[in-house]
């Protein structure tokens, strides 16, 4: 149950900070973080689509050293196939600087 309570204050965290980055590309509808799968689902209502695309993390490790913690993605998948190559080609393997205390949330 705690959990699932963090998760849910990690998601609405995560979905502030990511508004106004997204924003110029279209609308987040809905962010769902599961940190027990590793994985995090996004809704997205692109500029110029009637319709709603689903991005999904399916898979994200943390990585921890002595000076910083870093989110890797793995694995990608989209309601979206081009979304899901695009992802597959720029994000997964890559490695974001996060903070400790997000580290520790996710």
């Amino acid at each position: 149950m705690f959990r699932k309570l963090k998760d849910k204050g990690t998601s609405k965290a995560l979905a502030l900070w990511l508004e106004g980055r997204l924003a110029r590309y279209g609308e987040l509808v809905d962010l769902d973080i599961d940190s027990r799968e590793r994985r995090a689902s996004l809704v997205l209502r692109p500029l110029g689509e009637a319709g709603e695309v689903v991005f999904t993390v399916t898979r994200y490790e943390i990585r921890r050293d002595d000076s910083e913690c870093r989110l890797v993605v793995c694995a990608v998948d989209s309601t979206r196939p081009w979304l899901a190559n695009l992802a597959e080609d720029w994000l997964v393997g890559r490695e974001f600087a996060i903070p400790p205390l997000a580290a520790l949330a996710l």
